[in-house]
């Protein structure tokens, strides 16, 4: 239950909305709010602050986030491990999106994908335009989608419409 709320709270932070993260983790406005709060009760801290629009990160909040995302990498890795360890090797695609990309309709491509290869998991982050291409760069990330590609002598731009 700790790791799905952090998943969420991830979620929150990086869309920087509860409404947007609901929306992309398929619950409600209401059950994700309930899911921050929980983790903010537990910890004995305040994550975010909802008295600034946009809200704002804590200081304890960005230290949570920070850990929770290396903590979500590693569990996605340790999954991977076990999987190859027992002969369940799950092919994966991982998508880095500008929000104004990916916020449109990633979602149902995605879901799409995912009807049509159940076997490749598929992650989607939605980050600032110079993450995307810092994943792409570092190998974090399969695939880059962005607004404007830059012109990059490593890289590959197809367009997208």
């Amino acid at each position: 239950m700790h790791l799905r709320n952090a998943e969420l709270f991830c979620d929150v932070v990086v869309q920087g909305s509860f409404s947007k993260a609901a929306e992309v983790r398929r619950v409600s406005q209401s059950a994700a709010s309930q899911a921050v709060h929980a983790l903010e009760k537990r910890l004995g801290a305040q994550l975010i602050d909802r008295s600034k629009r946009p809200f704002e990160l804590t200081p304890a909040g960005a230290i949570y986030f920070d850990g929770c995302q290396q903590l979500l990498r590693s569990f996605e890795q340790v999954e991977e491990q076990v999987r190859r360890a027992v002969g369940q090797t799950r092919s994966r695609v991982r998508i880095a999106a500008i929000y104004s990309v990916g916020l449109a309709q990633m979602h149902d491509y995605v879901e799409h994908f995912q009807q049509l290869y159940p076997d490749v998991m598929v992650t989607l982050d939605y980050l600032h335009p110079d993450e995307v291409y810092q994943r792409i760069c570092e190998n974090q990330a399969d695939l880059g989608l962005v607004s404007f590609p830059k012109e990059e002598k490593d890289l590959t731009s197809i367009l997208w419409q």
